[in-house]
């Protein structure tokens, strides 16, 4: 009995050593998948959205296992990490460059409001079909049978 207590003590330890160094870091895209496997065709587990939190366990080549809540997978390093992008060229663009995140907030920033003056200074652009794309959903199971019929391979 006491081996047995003292075993669960054991793992009790351990395991609140693993949770206290995990690191965790937050999505910095809109929206991505938590995959099964380390690979971009591997079945969904769950969809994280731009800033959620998760618990980083290792890192794979370009690839993350995570922990989201109760789930556990895969996301590939670009829903994770930030990256820098080149101003240079843009008209009063600052020395350096804009982060991931400082892109992803500027998007968010075309609000309807915004969108509507576009529209009335741009009458020829078609700004439903920009619409139709950007809610433009596959399903996971549309995207499974896709890779099935064409008989695509797995990196």
């Amino acid at each position: 009995m006491n081996l047995l207590r003292a075993l669960l003590a054991s793992c009790v330890v351990l395991f609140s050593l693993s949770s206290a160094h995990a690191e965790t870091a937050k999505i910095v895209v809109k929206e991505t998948t938590l995959r099964e496997q380390c690979k971009f065709l591997s079945p969904a587990m769950a969809r994280l959205q731009y800033s959620d939190s998760v618990n980083i366990i290792s890192r794979q080549a370009d690839w993350f296992k995570v922990t989201f809540g109760t789930a556990q997978g895969c996301l590939h390093r670009s829903a994770l990490e930030a990256r820098t992008y080149s101003l240079s060229g843009v008209s009063g663009a600052r020395a350096g460059g804009a982060s991931q995140e400082e892109v992803s907030l500027a998007g968010k920033g075309f609000t309807p409001e915004v969108e509507e003056s576009y529209k009335k200074q741009r009458r020829d652009l078609n700004y439903q079909a920009v619409d139709r794309v950007e809610h433009y959903r596959i399903s996971e199971e549309s995207l499974r049978e896709f890779t099935q019929d064409g008989g695509l391979k797995q990196p």
